[in-house]
């Protein structure tokens, strides 16, 4: 399937979530795909526009889970380091602010500080350094 030709369509929106939904684990040149497909997509079908930040919220944590277990971000090449960031950067304001659907300017600068203290955190680790 391409993602970035289909989420121009509204009607494939169920196929999309399912794409993302029958990958066992996501790699982080999926989880750029996901959350650039997140950004475009329209949040007017909500269950679907949902769907795809739980999946993406799914995948960074396994990412942080194993991170904890290594002590670090060693399994990941820094190709990959790069590719997980992008995406942290992306998709931490939805993260951090559970989705935030009134986004007046104070719950745009908690959703950016969240965010920015989400990615801290993620990337703390000295084999990020």
């Amino acid at each position: 399937m391409n993602v970035r030709e289909a989420v121009k369509d509204k009607a494939q929106y169920k196929d999309i979530v399912a794409y993302f939904q029958e990958l066992d684990t996501l790699s982080t040149d999926q989880m750029v795909l996901l959350i650039d497909t997140i950004e475009v997509m329209s949040e007017e079908i909500f269950e679907h526009y949902k769907a795809l930040q739980r999946i993406f919220k799914a995948a960074v944590s396994e990412i942080l889970k194993r991170r904890d277990q290594e002590g670090g971000f060693s399994f990941l090449t820094d190709s990959q380091k790069g590719q997980l960031s992008y995406a942290l950067r992306k998709g931490a304001p939805f993260m951090a602010s559970g989705i935030a659907l009134d986004m007046s300017s104070r719950s745009i600068f908690c959703a950016r500080f969240m965010a920015f203290c989400i990615f801290s955190v993620a990337f703390s680790a000295p084999s990020l350094r």
